[in-house]
């Protein structure tokens, strides 16, 4: 009886820990590069996109959180290789328009938001909401596209449509929090 007693108090202890543990936030570093703060309870993951250079992920709250950067010359690369120079400008808006036409036509039912301009600790920024069906499922996205002075930066928040409303602040969070180190940034005119 006394061990039945100790595993029931050890599992209490853990799920009250684990629970403690899912208030805040947590400061991600990328290479140096840059940081991103996203809520306590998503953890690491490597299996949300394969160009994702910071994936967090919770997968009882619905809840996913990736970063995509790339140097601002594979923006020119692809306009010139696919042709689209006269459809994209090489420039964050051009950038914006091309990310946010790809995933907008990958879904069905797509709806958008009006594009956000602002800046994020010194860094010229777009966002905007999508949600559409992806695989019967229907979701929405919060995202962030960023300039540097030599990078560009997606940051994509995600969950089920139906949550949309109960993590909206931390997906804005998340947006807000993007700083990137060494002197990147690009003069906001």
């Amino acid at each position: 009886m006394k061990k039945l007693v100790s595993i029931s108090s050890l599992m209490m202890l853990t799920l009250f820990y684990s629970c403690a543990t899912e208030e805040g936030e947590q400061k991600i570093t990328v290479e140096n590069r840059y940081s991103l703060e996203v809520p306590a309870f998503l953890s690491q993951t490597e299996d949300l996109h394969d160009d994702a250079s910071l994936q967090y992920q919770n997968l009882f709250k619905e809840f996913y959180v990736l970063v995509i950067d790339e140097p601002k010359t594979e923006l020119h690369t692809v306009l010139k290789e696919f042709d689209l120079e006269d459809s994209y400008s090489d420039d964050l808006n051009g950038y914006t328009k091309l990310i946010l036409n790809g995933i907008y036509s990958s879904m069905d039912g797509p709806s958008q938001s009006d594009i956000v301009e602002t800046n994020v600790n010194g860094l010229p920024a777009r966002f905007a909401t999508l949600s559409g069906v992806i695989e019967g499922i229907l979701i929405s996205y919060t995202y962030g596209i960023y300039e540097s002075r030599t990078r560009y930066y997606q940051v994509i928040a995600w969950t089920l449509a139906d949550k949309q409303s109960e993590y909206q602040s931390q997906m804005d969070a998340i947006l807000q929090s993007l700083k990137e180190f060494g002197g990147g940034r690009k003069k906001s005119y």
